[in-house]
């Protein structure tokens, strides 16, 4: 069965996401805590994946990185692989030096990711997670 159509983001839907990442990352690179950041996608851009949650700030040497270890940035969760949801795919945040699960606005405590252990990551990450109830 076919899902719901999710309407695309429109260029200044984009550019909220964009601008709403920079400041979720404080500017600072999320694999090495660098300033001064390129905006990039965890999972490669595609139209309609311009959001928060697909989103990360990567320093040019840490995007490089990123681009040229497709399988270890999947592995170190910094990337996201074409067939995952971003949604439900772990990233590791050096500042929280945590996994975390992105949202795509804070919540009402302000914060813009929940923190999970390192179990539920291998978990979400070998599509085990929703199988067994976690």
């Amino acid at each position: 069965m076919i899902g719901p159509k999710i309407p695309k983001p429109s260029p200044a839907d984009e550019k909220r996401a964009y601008e709403a990442m920079t400041f979720r990352d404080q500017n600072r690179c999320t694999r090495c805590l660098a300033y001064g950041v390129q905006r990039d996608h965890r999972q490669n851009r595609q139209s309609g994946n311009t959001v928060v949650s697909n989103l990360q700030g990567l320093c040019p040497a840490c995007h490089q990185w990123k681009t040229e270890n497709p399988s270890a940035a999947i592995l170190e969760g910094f990337a996201v692989p074409r067939w995952a949801d971003w949604g439900f795919w772990p990233a590791w945040r050096e500042d929280v030096r945590s996994w975390v699960l992105y949202y795509d606005a804070p919540d009402s405590e302000g914060r813009w990711w929940s923190e999970i252990t390192e179990t539920v990551a291998d978990m979400l990450m070998r599509g085990t997670a929703l199988e067994e109830g976690t």
